[in-house]
């Protein structure tokens, strides 16, 4: 349908975007996924907090399963399903993403930009645009980039470190508690952009990052194996006196009281990395990883053959580092900017408001328009509550203050009254 190569990039910049900066940086939502056998978040999510050893150690390497899209791996029929119930539940008025002209994830942004500087990393994602009507009757629109792996999750056979380094310097909320995940919004040249990313861990109120050991007396350990809760007593350690309910989906949604939680500061939050002590990590590859989700800290442990002491554990404040490095990459991240806009413009001209962006090597990028037959990027009821639809025809009508118990039924007569095209779309939403 329409290729974007790498070498017209710099024309597009120059001749359509502002100032490719990130701007008005804001809180959302957050949450954590539970390992249960229905899919299950609660929020606000509980983060994994800093909490080291304080002893020389050594560590295994890395085995096991990783999760490479935790939302895809747990909830594959919706993946960003997670995000908009998370922002339902901590801004009701869903203002944040109605208002939105882009909502993704940092993977798929870090991907975009890894393009535009020349990377050959292979990638592909899915773009529906949803249309809806503001206060004055104008046409409004928010694009929904949904990320695709080849495999969700993969088993870890690997010499190194890493996950186990996080598991062993950092201290869990509670058994069953699995990957937390967060949901910002911000301004980036001109775009409104939510973003969802997911968090290794943050620092407790109090730590100073010049000590390697917080001020706690001892080190308190998780219960052993025969003191753990079983799979439904896990849940309810956390999510006393909260309420829980499934959606449509099936996904399993659990709202934490606010007595029963604490707010986890922004400037708090942490990006963990183990690394060997003969190959460190390139600070400017950091920077451009944790440009899209605004990660302020991190924390990199050197080894030696897995042994980790606490001389080798370095902290590096990103927050500072971030503004000097847009600056000498303004740019490339025109480019970027140029490059969402663009690819929102192509899947806006389909009769569908669908397609897949790929990238598989080479110079270019395709965007292949995906028709009538793509599954929507979300439960009906969420389209809904965002106040937009999923396009048939430009002009196709939908009836958007309908009640959500009831929505099955008169979304299908507001759908259909219009054209066959409309009731084609209805049937793919019930699919």
């Amino acid at each position: 349908m329409a290729n974007i190569t790498q070498s017209e990039l710099p024309k597009r910049h120059r001749a359509s975007t502002r100032s490719a900066k990130v701007s008005d940086v804001k809180h959302v939502a957050s949450y954590t996924w539970w390992d249960k056998a229905e899919p299950t978040i609660s929020v606000p999510g509980s983060p994994r907090w800093w909490f080291p050893p304080g002893e020389d150690i050594v560590l295994e390497p890395d085995s096991g399963t990783l999760y490479v899209d935790e939302n895809a791996a747990r909830h594959p029929k919706f993946p960003l399903e997670p995000l908009f119930r998370a922002a339902l539940i901590e801004d009701p008025t869903f203002s944040s993403i109605r208002n939105a002209d882009l909502v993704t994830d940092e993977i798929t942004l870090g991907r975009l930009l890894g393009f535009v500087r020349g990377s050959l990393a292979h990638f592909k994602f899915r773009v529906e645009v949803a249309v809806g009507e503001d206060g004055d009757g104008e046409t409004t629109t928010t694009t929904l980039f949904t990320r695709e792996e080849r495999k969700a999750t993969v088993p870890l056979f690997s010499q190194g470190y890493g996950q186990n380094f996080k598991e062993i310097y950092t201290k869990k909320p509670g058994p069953g508690v699995c990957g937390y995940h967060r949901v910002m919004g911000y301004n980036f040249s001109g775009l409104r952009c939510v973003v969802g990313y997911e968090t290794d861990a943050y620092f407790p109120e109090g730590y100073e990052m010049d000590a390697y050991i917080p001020e706690h007396s001892e080190r308190t350990l998780l219960p052993d194996d025969d003191e753990q809760a079983d799979d439904e007593e896990e849940l309810s350690l956390v999510a006393a006196g909260t309420d829980s309910e499934k959606t449509s989906s099936g996904l399993v949604v659990v709202r934490l009281l606010a007595t029963k939680t604490t707010p986890v500061s922004p400037g708090s939050l942490l990006m963990i990395k183990a690394c060997s002590r003969t190959r460190q990590p390139d600070e400017q590859d950091m920077l451009a990883q944790l440009w899209a989700s605004r990660t302020p800290n991190l924390a990199v442990g050197a080894h030696r053959g897995g042994c980790f002491s606490a001389a080798d554990v370095e902290f590096y404040d990103m927050a500072e580092r971030l503004p000097q490095w847009e600056e000498e990459h303004e740019e490339d991240l025109g480019k970027l900017a140029s490059l969402l806009i663009e690819i929102i413009a192509v899947v806006k001209g389909t009769k569908y408001g669908r397609a897949v962006v790929r990238y598989f090597g080479g110079w270019s990028m395709q965007i292949v328009d995906s028709g009538d037959k793509a599954k929507p990027a979300l439960p009906k009821d969420l389209y809904i509550q965002l106040g937009k639809k999923v396009r048939g025809v430009a002009d196709m009508k939908v009836k958007l203050e309908v009640n959500v118990v009831d929505v099955g039924s008169e979304w299908s007569m507001s759908m259909s009254m219009d054209t066959q095209e409309s009731w084609d779309m209805d049937a793919q939403l019930n699919s």
